[in-house]
């Protein structure tokens, strides 16, 4: 008992991490993540003043 309901909860697990990094996928091809702003920034830092 003890091991199917650790199997579940491993199981559960990764598919709620790979829920979590698909809709992060989604955001960041749609240009809606909040680290895109961090990216936006660093590019602007670096040119040339």
């Amino acid at each position: 008992m003890v091991r199917s309901a650790r199997r579940y909860a491993e199981k559960f697990c990764w598919r709620n991490q790979a829920a979590k990094h698909l809709q992060l996928a989604e955001a960041v091809l749609e240009g809606s993540a909040p680290s895109q702003h961090m990216f936006d920034e660093d590019e602007t830092m670096n040119e040339p003043a």
